[in-house]
Parts: C-alpha cells; sequence; structure tokens
C-alpha cells in the first residue's frame, strides 16, 4: 500500500477544518444540475443551492438547436432556454453557456455545413443567426461566459489547419456574441472555448490550444484526472495539475474556468467514494493556492445518471467499454435511484464550503473532524483489534461502512453494531457511522 493513499484518504476524513482556508473572494462556484429518479428538478436545485451554487454549466449543440437549415427546434428553446431564463434570472443565478458546434468527438452543426470550412463566410453568418435566436430566449439570463466548442481539441487532434480556421472562426463570431449581449445587458459579455486538460497541457496540443484561446477572455478546460484506460488517477496530482495550467496562462486578466470538473466513484474505475471526497478536498485546495487564476469552477456533476442514460452515451460515443461507461455513470456526488441520497464527496464539499465561510451551509462531518469534550456520539472499540469491533454509544445507528486504508470499501451493515473482521488482512481501517437522524462520525482502528 502506497503510503500517498492513506495520507489522502486520512486528510478527507480526519484533517483539521481550522486549518488556514482562503476565503471566497471574487470566485465562483457552479453546479451541472442534474436531477434524480424522483426528476424533481426544484429538490435538485434545491441541493446545489445549499452547497453554495452561484452559477450553473449550461450546455446545448448547434445541431440540436438547428436540425434543420434554417429550422431551429422551438420546443427545445421554449422547453428548456425560455424556463432557465426566468428560473434562473429569478433567483439570481448566473451561468456559463456552452453552444458546442464541436462536442468532443463530433462536430455537432447543422446537417448541411458539416463539410463547410470554419471560417467560410456561410459558416460565420449562420452562427450568428444562430447567435441572434438563443439570445431571444435568454434576453435576461446573465452570463459568467459563453464558451463556443466543447472539448474541441479532441476532435481536432494534432491537425494545425483545423485548429487556424477555428480561431478565425471565433474572431468572426466572438465580437457579434459581445454586442448582442451589451445590447441585451448594458455589461461585457466573456467569451472562450472549452479544450481538455490534456490538449491545454499536453506538448503537441497545448501550443495549438494557446493560439486560440489568444482570441478568448478566459481559459475554459474541462477537468478529469484519469488514465487512459478511464481508471482514477490519486486524487493527489490535483495540485499539480493546476500549477501545470497556471503556469502555461499566467495572466490573471484571462481568469482559467474549470467548466467540467469531477471525478468517478465507482470501484470498475480503480475509485470509491473516499477517493472522490478526496478529489474534491484536493481541488479546493489546489483552489486556495491558486485563488488569483482560477475563478470559476463547475463541479460536475450533482447526480449520478441514470443506467438509461449511460447506455445512450456509450451508444452515442460507439463505446461498450465498461470503466468508460462507470466512469460516466459515478460522476454525481449524489447517486440517482428515488430522491437521491448524498455521496461522501456531497459531504466533505460541504465542509470545504464551511471551512472557507463561502455561504451559510452545514458541515455534518464536522464531528467526524474535530474532537468534542464528551468524544463523538459512536465509537469503535476496541482499538487494536483481533476478531471483532463494536460500535458503541447513545446515538440511534442507521448503518455503517468499513474501509480499508486504500479507500476500497469491504463491509456495510445497517443493523448490526458488531463488525466481524474475521478474514481481513492486517492493517488500519476506517468506519464510517451514519445515525438515524443524518449525523456522520468516523473512526478509525487497526487490526492485529
Amino acid at each position: 500500500m502506497k503510503k500517498t493513499t492513506l495520507f489522502l484518504f486520512a486528510a478527507v476524513l480526519f484533517s483539521s477544518l481550522a486549518a488556514a482556508q482562503t476565503p471566497k473572494g471574487n470566485r465562483v462556484l457552479s453546479w451541472q444540475l442534474d436531477v434524480a429518479e424522483d426528476n424533481n428538478f426544484f429538490a435538485a436545485y434545491a441541493t446545489a443551492n445549499d452547497a453554495c451554487m452561484a452559477s450553473t454549466h449550461i450546455s446545448y449543440s448547434w445541431s440540436d438547436l438547428e436540425p434543420q437549415p434554417g429550422q431551429f427546434d422551438t420546443a427545445l428553446m421554449s422547453e428548456a432556454m425560455d424556463p432557465a431564463d426566468i428560473f434562473y434570472t429569478a433567483f439570481g443565478t448566473t451561468a456559463e453557456l456552452q453552444l458546442a458546434t464541436v462536442n468532443t468527438l463530433f462536430r455537432v452543426v447543422p446537417p448541411d455545413l458539416v463539410a463547410v470550412p470554419w471560417d467560410a463566410p456561410l459558416m460565420i453568418n449562420r452562427f450568428k443567426i444562430l447567435l441572434d435566436t438563443v439570445f431571444a430566449h435568454l434576453p435576461h439570463l446573465q452570463l459568467d461566459a459563453l464558451n463556443i466548442g466543447n472539448e474541441s481539441d479532441a476532435y481536432f487532434g494534432t491537425d494545425a489547419s483545423q485548429y487556424a480556421a477555428y480561431k478565425n472562426f471565433l474572431d468572426a463570431v466572438f465580437p457579434y456574441a459581445k454586442q448582442k449581449y451589451f445590447e441585451l445587458h448594458g455589461s461585457p459579455l466573456k467569451v472562450g472555448t472549452t479544450f481538455t486538460y490534456e490538449g491545454l497541457t499536453k506538448f503537441i496540443t497545448a501550443p495549438l490550444c494557446q493560439m486560440v484561446n489568444g482570441s478568448t477572455d478566459v481559459i475554459s478546460v474541462t477537468y478529469y484526472p484519469l488514465n487512459p484506460n478511464f481508471t482514477v488517477k490519486a486524487p493527489g496530482v490535483v495540485s499539480g495539475d493546476f500549477g501545470k495550467l497556471v503556469a502555461l496562462y499566467p495572466d490573471t486578466t484571462k481568469p482559467i474556468f474549470f467548466v467540467e470538473c469531477g471525478y468517478p466513484s465507482s470501484p470498475v474505475c480503480l475509485s470509491s467514494e473516499t477517493l472522490q471526497a478526496a478529489f474534491f478536498q484536493n481541488v479546493f485546495d489546489a483552489w486556495d493556492t491558486y485563488y488569483d487564476h482560477v475563478k470559476y469552477l463547475s463541479i460536475f456533476k450533482l447526480t449520478d445518471w441514470s443506467q438509461e442514460t449511460v447506455d445512450w452515451l456509450g451508444t452515442y460515443y460507439g463505446s461498450n467499454d465498461p470503466v468508460f461507461l462507470e466512469f460516466l455513470r459515478t460522476l454525481g456526488v449524489r447517486t440517482y435511484p428515488g430522491s437521491g441520497a448524498a455521496k461522501l464527496a456531497y459531504e466533505t464539499i460541504l465542509c470545504e464550503l464551511n471551512a472557507r465561510d463561502w455561504c451559510a451551509v452545514n458541515c455534518s462531518l464536522s464531528a467526524a473532524k474535530e474532537s468534542s469534550p464528551g468524544g463523538p456520539a459512536l465509537v469503535a472499540a476496541p482499538n487494536p483489534a483481533s476478531s471483532q469491533v463494536t460500535i458503541s454509544g447513545e446515538a440511534s445507528l442507521a448503518e455503517w461502512l468499513l474501509f480499508d486504508a486504500a479507500g476500497r470499501q469491504v463491509q456495510h451493515d445497517e443493523n448490526s453494531r458488531q463488525i466481524d473482521l474475521t478474514g481481513l488482512p492486517s492493517g488500519l481501517y476506517f468506519l464510517k457511522m451514519k445515525t438515524s437522524d443524518g449525523r456522520l462520525f468516523v473512526d478509525k482502528f487497526v487490526k492485529k
């Protein structure tokens, strides 16, 4: 077992929240809103709002908005854009709006433009008409940024001519978008285009992305620290990754926007709820370090996708790789079934926000991280233990989960206060205990 893995896991559950944290300042926290199985958007919004949501990530593909040349999907706009304009504006929530001309692996433009060069007058003029239509349906919504294109580097690859033509396209449509927004709001609009973290930082594609970003107001990035096989990297890579991006884009007048920032929780991806929680703790620590450069971060995502949605995405991307599909399915910090339930990551995010006085937020993990005069309400004994551990305390126990030092769940029970250690290897274990009134306590012990 690597010592770094143990350290990261212990840091999530036991590090003191009294340590110095950087206050919120002018940073913006955004959430990718997704509903649970009950399809209750208002509950999802309230849950994200409880976690200090100031902005949300909204994305549309050009080909969805204009499925046929000159024919816009009025149903999509009236059922999605119009309510968003009214609801978010009424509740003071801003948005980062993404209009995808490219969506990762695919060019998503109307069918008659599929073979048209990016910088052709026809392409540029048609996109300006799209902007007219979109802003007509979002006349009130305040935008933190407009990003045109999503993860375009995955589609362009290393073709320098594609990047150059796309930059010409952006140079032509950015001023028009800014003008339209200013006419509506009387305030400036930040514009950008979204690349993957890998595209922005890899030796071959980094200069191509930098060339395109010479035209933008923000550096927009999607960030998922994964290996090529979609298993997770250790949460400890976050600080170095943030630092590498800042080194490439040191100009604080052109802020970095993490428009998607996520980490799966599935064991199939060699992850867990504990590692996902550790990732977000590392994200907030890195955000503190690079406060002057990173001004916007969107947590991707609030709730896991349904299996039906994941199956559709697998078909869309042409992949039945179970690791990739589990990566997609478990990106939420809350589960999908029923009305959804918080994973450890959601609770950890609340505590990170609480430590920085981000907004009025409760931290249910505080009892696990801070000692109190009477000790925690639930404890595990004896420590060290040989064959059995007993949970004691007056609080009503709802369930417990046992993790090894690598963050893998090894046992779970909803009734018994006795934990049978037979068959478990010697070493350090962490016990997460939930009470019937929703409180969370964590204890640790060593099996001899």
